[in-house]
């Protein structure tokens, strides 16, 4: 009886080649976005679908900065969010989020964090919670059925309650 060989693979290969799959995956994705209206659609759902840091989504609502400021640090909007097709948008892409990681130790934009500053907190906050247009009500990810979220300051976890519908 012959003995079959099998082939380990490096774990840390194993999550390298999955990671360019991910990445390969979303390029394929966003080129196809850029189709046709049918397939921008479903190629847009699939592509918010599994988030890797709540900043992806933040971004859609305006342009956002690091600040080192100890009274403020981390990631806060540029300007007012006041943009209606911005606002807009943000909740269609919101609508679509099922999974999202978020941890604060990673890269974002060149800067190794990514905290999210407590004025943003604030401001994008009522942008869903007062605004009837909002199909997830008082929760900015009403499809949202998995969640990891790290972060070693508390202040972030204001967020978590806007987030986290009651299905979660």
């Amino acid at each position: 009886m012959e003995k079959s060989s099998k082939t380990s693979i490096d774990p840390k290969a194993k999550t390298s080649i999955h990671q360019q799959d991910k990445k390969a995956a979303a390029r394929t994705l966003a080129s196809c976005a850029l189709v046709c209206k049918s397939w921008n659609h479903l190629a847009t759902e699939r592509l918010w679908r599994d988030l890797p840091s709540a900043l992806c989504l933040l971004n859609v609502l305006g342009i956002l900065q690091y600040s080192s400021n100890p009274k403020d640090k981390g990631w806060a909007f540029a300007a007012f969010i006041t943009d209606p097709n911005r606002i807009s948008r943000f909740f269609t892409l919101a609508n679509y989020v099922e999974s999202l990681n978020h941890y604060n130790a990673m890269p974002w934009n060149g800067v190794r964090s990514s905290f999210i500053a407590n004025s943003a907190l604030q401001t994008i906050v009522p942008s869903f919670v007062e605004n009837p247009n909002h199909p997830g009500g008082k929760y900015m990810c009403p499809k949202l059925r998995e969640l990891r979220w790290a972060s070693d300051l508390k202040s972030n976890f204001g967020l978590l309650e806007y987030l986290t519908p009651p299905s979660l």
